[in-house]
């Protein structure tokens, strides 16, 4: 037997131990990569869907606490409420955002599941003001007369003039008109 003939009966064989072995290790290696991927995608997917459903709860929150009669009181409240098959705890506080502003409430809430109260979930800030007229969510409106013996302006488009000796109407830029 020449050389070349005995190459060509070993290639007929198949393959060896150690290559197979190998071809294992590759595979099982990029299987386990692949897991990885799948477990990291659904654990993100389960945190972007408590995000969601955290925040849906914080905005309901804010806006119930806007919708009250009056401005809601000022001060700390907390609940629970079951929501999307999960129990879940809220909080609230409602305070102005500083000393000079009247009549203005910050609204922060801040939601967690109830299985695990001390890592926040979701969060969602709101404001709530009352004008000179009394009406809710319009501090800064210049389209509307503000209090007894207002007139609107003389000509369309023109905002709101204030009785004589109030004063110019606030703008939301804070300029007077």
């Amino acid at each position: 037997m020449t050389v070349a003939s005995r190459l060509m009966l070993r290639r007929d064989r198949g393959f060896t131990l150690v290559e197979v072995m190998v071809a294992l290790i590759i595979v099982s290696l990029a299987g386990a990569a692949v897991v990885k991927q799948l477990v990291q995608s659904a654990r993100n997917t389960r945190q972007v869907q408590m995000r969601t459903v955290g925040m849906w709860i914080a905005q309901n929150k804010v806006a119930e606490l806007r919708i009250v009669n009056g401005l809601p009181s000022t001060g700390r409240d907390d609940g629970d409420i079951e929501y999307a098959g999960q129990d879940w705890v809220w909080e609230s506080t409602v305070e102005p955002p500083n000393d000079q502003v009247q009549n203005f409430l910050r609204i922060d809430v801040t939601v967690a599941l109830a299985s695990n109260p001390d890592q926040i979930v979701a969060d969602a800030v709101g404001f709530v003001g009352q004008g000179g007229d009394g009406a809710l969510g319009r501090p800064f409106d210049t389209r509307l007369p503000v209090g007894p013996g207002a007139t609107p302006g003389n000509a369309p488009g023109q905002p709101a003039n204030p009785a004589p000796g109030r004063g110019p109407l606030l703008t939301p830029q804070g300029n007077g008109t």
